[in-house]
């Protein structure tokens, strides 16, 4: 719920978001009824956003990720953290 109403969450993967997208940019140049071209654009503007955001989502992921570097030095302490009995 937000502001009274009900809400509705999904997924979309990058992929699915830009097909989309295009499909309706298409549909909304191709349709004849103007009340028709405003629902089709606001559609199309929530997937923009939301493709926006999975965008800024995914950057932020992988600057945060370890490096392999990190990965590597993590395995040999834990390695050696297990041959000197500390686990």
């Amino acid at each position: 719920m937000s502001f009274g109403q009900p809400m509705v969450s999904r997924s979309f993967s990058m992929a699915d978001l830009q097909e989309y997208i295009c499909t309706l940019e298409k549909a909304i140049e191709e349709e004849p009824n103007v009340v028709q071209q405003l629902a089709l654009d606001r559609i199309r503007c929530a997937f923009v956003v939301s493709l926006d955001i999975l965008k800024q989502n995914h950057e932020e992921l992988c600057k945060e990720a370890p490096t392999g570097a990190d990965f590597e030095e993590y395995l040999l302490s834990y390695a050696r953290a297990i041959k000197g009995g500390d686990l």
